[in-house]
């Protein structure tokens, strides 16, 4: 799976604010071979995972702006109303062959896209960035402190809607 420029800088920012973050490129190859919903295999009876099935609390990035023209295959199609449910539902549905088991989410999604985004309007805010070339955040700007701890706070606050500021 391929990543853009914009994506993982996002990402490694990220990595250094939230407890958990999982990254999604979201183009025709990796969403018609991934899968994304945890299914039930009844010849090993068990559980087989799902790239969605995240710890609560989690943050997803999910890369648009790798995405090219082609064609989805069931896979894919389910693939991409697993990350609508889930973007607007808060809810992953297990497949469990003849019916589905809706289990319920704490996921922060946050898609990056260059044109409209193929994911449902279950977005809070638009915001439209401007990458400058060859941007890299210098080594070591996010230092352990009380900045850090601040933002951290902040994030895991503003995720999940409660008001407040920084202390």
């Amino acid at each position: 799976a391929t990543t853009s420029a914009a994506s993982s800088a996002l990402a490694k920012l990220l990595a250094e604010l939230v407890p958990g973050l999982s990254t999604l490129s979201f183009d025709i190859p990796t969403l018609n071979k991934t899968a994304l919903v945890p299914r039930k295999d009844y010849e090993a009876n068990c559980l087989v995972g799902g790239s969605l099935q995240l710890a609560a609390g989690t943050m997803l990035l999910i890369d648009e702006t790798v995405m090219d023209a082609g064609t989805l295959v069931d896979r894919g199609v389910k693939n991409v109303q697993a990350l609508n449910a889930l973007l607007t539902q808060q809810k992953l549905a297990i497949d469990f062959s003849y019916f589905h088991v809706d289990f319920p989410m704490d996921v922060t999604l946050i898609s990056l896209s260059v044109s409209k985004s193929m994911l449902e309007q279950g977005v809070a805010c638009l915001i439209p960035l401007r990458v400058a070339p060859n941007f890299a955040p210098p080594a070591g700007a996010l230092q352990q402190g009380p900045l850090l701890q601040a933002a951290r706070t902040y994030i895991g606050l503003a995720a999940r809607g409660v008001a407040g500021g920084i202390p």
